[in-house]
């Protein structure tokens, strides 16, 4: 039972932890007011947004300069994969994804480009 009871005790704790924790898209519309470029860090942006789910490169004209990208995403669905729902052949999904690109040349932050998509209502199925 004093086990059970603290198993529970740790999984409220964990859900009450993750959730106070203010993700990249929770403060998306804050980044041009927070961030600087050419002046703030990679350790600002580490900081303002937490660790990127990915990393890469680009080269964008016309000075082809190489530019760092940290990618972030968060991915949301509201109909669970191992219950689906299906009427007619037809999938009824609601889910979301939404992805954040943070560019830095030199080591400094240089911008960013966002986007999300959202998929509401019926797919047909293969």
């Amino acid at each position: 039972m004093l086990r059970a009871a603290g198993m529970l005790g740790a999984l409220v704790a964990l859900c009450v932890s993750s959730a106070s924790f203010a993700g990249p898209f929770d403060v998306v519309d804050q980044l041009d007011a927070k961030l600087v470029a050419g002046q703030s860090t990679m350790e600002d942006v580490r900081r303002l947004l937490g660790k990127p789910n990915g990393r890469g490169a680009a080269r964008f004209p016309p000075a082809w300069t190489v530019q760092e990208i940290w990618y972030y995403e968060e991915e949301k669905a509201h109909v669970s994969m191992w219950d689906p729902v299906i009427r007619d052949g037809k999938l009824e999904a609601d889910a979301e994804l939404r992805s954040l690109l943070v560019l830095f040349t030199g080591g400094r932050f240089d911008g960013y480009l966002w986007y999300g998509v959202r998929v509401e209502g019926e797919d047909d199925l293969p």
